[in-house]
Order: C-alpha cells, then sequence, then structure tokens
C-alpha cells in the first residue's frame, strides 16, 4: 500500500482525501449557523439595541457603561456600522457568526497544535456544539456582538498563550486579545484567571507570568473606576440572603444549555419550545458540571507542557466562570431568576461542554508530564520508569481505564442531546423571534400611531419614553430599517393592518402585594382582531409558567378566582396570557408577590 492512504472498506483513501471530507463535514455546522440567520433574522431595532442609535448621534459616549458592563470595543463596532452600513442588525448578526466562527477554529487548531495526530474530523462535536442554534437568543439579537467578541477574545488570547515557543511579541499579542475582551463585557475579565492557569500549566517563565497578572490588575481597576453598581440588572444583594436559590440558578444555567426550557429575552416561554421544568433543568445542569468536574481534576491539576486536554480545561473554566456569574447577577425573587432569557445564556455555557470534549480527546496518564506531543511517534514512561509505547494517544492503566470510558460516554450522550433538543429549540425560537420582528417593524414605523403600553410590549420593555426619544434619530440618520424600502410599505399598511397584536398586563393584585386565602384576580387585555382567552400563571419554587386559573371576560376586566394555598408559601411572579383569534398570544410583564398562609 503507498504511504499517507488508508484502506477503508475495500476501497484506498488518500490523507488529503479524508482531510478534505473532515473540512467539509466541519463545514456543515457553519452553513446550518448561517441559513439560521439568513431565514430568521430581520433589519430592526430591539430593546438595547435603541441604545446604540443614540450612541452613533453621541460617538463621545463610548466609554458609558451598559448595566454593569463595559463596552467599549463594542461601541467601537457598532459606531463603525452606524457610518458603514446604516447599522443593519442583520449585518450585526452575520458579524457575530463570523466572530464565533472564528473562535471555534482556534479553539480547534490551539488543541490540535498539541495534538497533531488527532484526526480532523474529531472536532466535529466541537463545530457542532459551538455553532449549535440553541443559543438562538444571541445568534438573532444583535447587541449581542459584546459576548461574541468577548469569545473571540478569548480563543486569540489562548492561541497565543498556547503558543510552543513563548516570545515577547507573543504575549504582548494576548494580553491585547484579553484587553479587548475585559472591555467587551464583565465576562471578559474571566480570560484573565483562566490565562493565568495556562502560563501554570505550560510552565512559563515568571516574567511572562507577572507581565499578565500586572496587565490583568491594571485592566480590572480600570473596568471598575466610577463604574455604578447601581446599573445592575438585578440586586445581587438577594444572592447573599438566598443562597440555595443561586446555587439552583447556577445549575439551570448550565442544564439549560440543551433548551430544555426556552424563554425569550424578557422572560416568556417560547411557543412550541421544549418545557421541560426546573427540576429537570437543574438535574442536567448537576450532570453536565459532574462531567465536566471530572475533566478538570483530571487534565487541570498537574502542570502538562504538551497535551492539548489543557486547552479544554481553560474552556471548561472559563464556561462555568460566566455560568456563575450569570447566577450571582441574575438570581432574584422571581422563582430562579430566569427572567432575563436563558436561551441567550447558553452561548458562553456551551463552552464547557465543548471544553469537556477536548480535554477528553486525551487521554489521562499517570503523570501529564509525561504525555507526548506527537503520540504516534513517541513513547511515555510507567511510574516505574518502564517504556510503554503510544498508539494513536497516550496509554493509560486498566484501573484508570473505566471512568475515563465511563465519562466519555455521558459526554457522548450530552452532545447528542444537545443536537436534538438544541435543534428544536432554536427552530421553535427563530420562528417565534421572526413573528416578533415583523411585529417590531410595523411598530417601528408607525410609532406616533403606538401606544406606549404597545411599544414596552413590542420594542422595548419599559422602556416606551426612549424609543420615542431616538427613533427620530434612527429616521433621520436613516438607520437600520429606515434605510430599507420595508418603509414605505409598513406606512402604507398602517399600524397592524396584517395582524393584530396582543397587549396584556396584570392588574390585580398590585406588584408586592401579600396574598392568602382567595384571591381575585384581573387582568387587562386587548386586541384588534379580538382576545379570546386569558389565562394567570405562575413562577417560583418548582413552579414554572403553571397555569392557576382561567378568566372571565367581565365590564371590569379579565376575572378569576384563585386558592393561594393551592401553593406552597413563598416568592412568586404572576402573569396574565391573554390568546387573540389570530393565533398570537402574549405575556403580560410579570408582578412579585407572596403567598403566605397560615400553617
Amino acid at each position: 500500500m503507498a504511504a499517507g492512504a488508508t484502506r477503508k472498506q475495500g476501497f484506498l483513501w488518500s490523507r488529503p482525501s479524508l482531510t478534505a471530507l473532515s473540512f467539509l463535514a466541519l463545514a456543515v455546522p457553519v452553513a446550518v449557523y448561517f441559513w439560521f440567520i439568513g431565514h430568521y433574522a430581520l433589519n430592526v431595532i430591539y430593546y438595547d439595541s435603541w441604545s446604540d442609535v443614540n450612541l452613533i448621534a453621541h460617538p463621545w459616549n463610548l466609554w458609558n457603561q451598559h448595566n454593569e458592563q463595559r463596552v467599549v470595543f463594542p461601541n467601537f463596532i457598532v459606531l463603525l456600522l452606524g457610518n458603514t452600513v446604516h447599522f443593519n442588525t442583520l449585518v450585526e448578526d452575520y458579524l457575530n457568526g463570523v466572530m464565533l466562527v472564528f473562535a471555534t477554529g482556534l479553539f480547534v487548531w490551539t488543541h490540535k497544535r498539541r495534538s497533531p495526530s488527532t484526526p480532523w474530523i474529531y472536532y466535529l462535536p466541537v463545530a457542532i456544539v459551538m455553532l449549535s442554534i440553541v443559543q438562538a437568543g444571541s445568534t438573532l439579537w444583535g447587541v449581542q456582538l459584546a459576548w461574541y467578541l468577548v469569545m473571540l477574545a478569548l480563543a486569540v488570547t489562548l492561541y497565543f498563550l498556547d503558543r510552543p515557543t513563548m516570545t515577547n511579541l507573543v504575549m504582548a499579542a494576548a494580553i491585547a486579545a484579553a484587553v479587548v475582551g475585559s472591555f467587551s463585557s464583565l465576562m471578559g475579565l474571566f480570560i484573565w484567571p483562566v490565562g493565568l492557569a495556562l502560563l501554570w500549566h505550560r510552565r512559563r517563565s515568571k516574567g511572562f507570568v507577572f507581565a499578565w497578572v500586572g496587565s490583568a490588575v491594571v485592566s480590572v481597576f480600570l473596568y471598575f473606576v466610577r463604574l455604578d453598581l447601581n446599573q445592575t440588572y438585578q440586586d445581587p444583594g438577594y444572592l447573599h440572603s438566598h443562597p440555595i436559590q443561586g446555587i439552583k440558578m447556577f445549575f439551570f444555567v448550565i442544564g439549560d444549555v440543551f433548551g430544555a426550557q426556552t424563554y425569550d429575552n424578557v422572560g416568556h416561554h417560547v411557543p412550541n419550545a421544549p418545557n421541560a421544568g426546573n427540576g429537570v433543568v437543574i438535574f442536567l445542569g448537576v450532570v453536565v458540571f459532574a462531567i465536566a468536574a471530572w475533566a478538570v481534576i483530571a487534565y487541570g491539576f498537574r502542570r502538562d507542557e504538551t497535551s492539548g486536554g489543557v486547552v479544554g480545561v481553560a474552556l471548561v473554566c472559563f464556561g462555568l466562570l460566566t455560568a456563575f456569574s450569570i447566577a450571582y447577577g441574575r438570581t432574584s425573587p422571581d422563582g430562579l431568576g430566569v427572567s432575563g432569557g436563558p436561551s441567550r445564556y447558553t452561548t458562553f455555557t456551551l463552552l464547557i461542554l465543548a471544553g469537556t470534549y477536548l480535554a477528553l480527546l486525551n487521554r489521562p496518564t499517570s503523570d501529564a508530564r509525561n504525555e507526548p506531543s506527537d503520540q504516534d511517534e513517541l513513547i511515555e514512561r510507567s511510574d516505574s520508569g518502564a517504556e510503554i509505547p503510544a498508539n494513536g494517544q497516550a496509554q493509560i492503566k486498566s484501573r484508570d481505564r473505566r471512568p475515563y470510558l465511563v465519562v466519555l460516554s455521558l459526554e457522548i450522550v450530552a452532545i447528542c442531546l444537545l443536537i436534538v433538543m438544541g435543534t428544536v429549540e432554536g427552530i421553535a425560537y427563530g420562528r417565534f423571534w421572526h413573528q416578533n420582528e415583523v411585529q417590531m417593524a410595523d411598530v417601528t414605523v408607525n410609532l406616533n400611531q403606538a401606544s406606549n403600553s404597545l411599544i414596552d410590549d413590542t420594542l422595548f420593555p419599559g422602556g416606551s419614553h426612549w424609543v420615542r426619544l431616538w427613533a427620530p434619530i434612527a429616521t433621520e440618520r436613516h438607520l437600520s430599517l429606515f434605510a430599507t424600502g420595508a418603509v414605505a410599505h409598513y406606512t402604507k399598511e398602517g399600524l397592524f393592518r396584517e395582524f393584530g397584536v396582543v397587549s396584556t398586563r396584570v392588574a390585580k393584585p398590585v406588584a408586592g402585594a401579600t396574598l392568602s386565602g382567595g384571591e381575585f384576580l384581573d387582568a387587562g387585555a386587548s386586541c384588534k382582531e379580538g382576545v379570546t382567552k386569558v389565562e394567570f400563571r405562575l413562577t417560583g419554587g418548582d413552579l414554572h409558567d403553571a397555569p392557576i386559573g382561567t378568566a372571565t371576560h367581565t365590564v371590569d376586566g379579565w376575572i378569576a378566582g384563585w386558592n393561594t394555598a393551592s401553593v406552597p408559601n413563598g416568592i412568586y411572579t404572576l402573569e396574565s396570557v391573554a390568546f387573540a383569534s389570530n393565533g398570537l398570544s402574549a405575556h403580560s410583564p410579570g408582578i412579585v408577590v407572596t403567598v403566605k398562609n397560615e400553617p
């Protein structure tokens, strides 16, 4: 048989042919990801993106914080988009996708550089995981470019820090990438501890370590200088007095990487998407955490100057740190605190699955320092000093093989579950989001005819004042939708000529009320084409979006009776859900109430 060829099922395959087929397979998740954007995304401004309109008009606000975030470099990109493509949010979505593809490619290459004998096709699960449409909440929302920029910065940093030969120039490039990540989002600050761990694993010189630590200290200091912590999304103080809720939220965020329970960006369940319940999602989170913890313990507690497994550990640690930060900042009296839209949180928690898989591609040895860099050519030594031939991968003792195979099997099952559930969730979210974006476009163009409550429901929850303030800027500068011919279409059709938007709000009880015994619930609901049904739903404890009553239409609104003793005492979020004759539905903003009945 000629050199460089492999016989497979009676056919002679050349290595270049196998490599070409591998890259073709790796291109499939990329193609699916960009098809998803093209099929479901629209060029329309939504929610936080309205503040980008203000930024384009006032570019000196680059340093201004957004919630608890410093988004300096994403702001630069927004200004660039505003002055080149009229802030086309569809271009923004595609740009996010390009950054994610490049980041995924760098993760793969950084690992393979240390494990050159690993076939390219083995990296297909990494591409599938990282480009999963389970993250539809980020994929279809251009403002998430801050997170994708952090992802790319992480990938570039690891690529440079893990080079076999470290120089001053390489270290400077790694530091520069980490700085970009740090001032793109709060999550970017986690690049520094992850990078420090990698420097320790690779036994870098003290000079490089000091340069890295010094840069980290300066970056963190500058990040928090004059940072107004009162602008955080939630009050993290709630977590300090309710640590159990925080732990649940941590595992919930990790477990929802499968899309087992899906919400939009304001906490409403997405129709036709999986709704497995909090308990199932938390259980999945515990399983994923256990698998990842095994990988970190097996590969991350010993110095390793050669293998690619440490790269996987770095990704796992970054994913876990982001899950912790989400739990810390988003845990609230609102049940598990998931009202921020977990679909978009999966962008970073996907790193846990991808990193664990990359780590498991290199079997753990009794001493990581003896693991060869090219396992096809080198040998390793056992603890007794006897040489053991390496056949494709480092060999492990039989007593170590069983737990490795168990963890690897669980990891493969987890990835398969992500493929199935994540695809179902992503398609459901895409359809739901596209329908909402059509409504957003109609309201945006016909803003003068829309009520504040309608603007709150469709364009910017609780931000109708800002939309009315910034919409003239978008119109004058021809930004986003206002640079397209769609404006004439929506103007001609008028507000809701083709469809009716559903709107509903809880009128009674009021937010913060303490309820006991029998209570009357009252909601307002409207739709041009008529409201057919209103339900009241409760979230909190073990309940999520649980129906507690169907309302009757009266002259005083939609009213239902509720026996509060049917649920345990505690803090809950109450919503009304209105259904219209055109098939659309809407959730009201949630109000927090306390149920307190006598034992």
